[in-house]
């Protein structure tokens, strides 16, 4: 998660999650779903006072999708 306040960005924190997804879809699809449910849990005020921003990756592993 990023603070994007003053004009530059501040990671604050990072989650790696050992998920593995049957396709690239399935983990894209997930990765907004979080997202999604991370910043309504965090709520207006703070989303909208600290500016945050969420990002992801779906990254393969050995080769394999995830």
């Amino acid at each position: 998660m990023f603070s994007i306040g003053n004009g530059s960005s501040t990671l604050l924190g990072e989650t790696r999650l050992a998920i593995e997804y049957p396709n690239y879809y399935d983990c894209v699809s997930d990765g907004y779903i979080r997202s999604y449910n991370s910043i309504m849990k965090l709520g207006p005020e703070k989303v909208t006072n600290e500016k945050l921003l969420i990002t992801f990756n779906c990254e393969e592993i050995n080769g394999i999708g995830s």
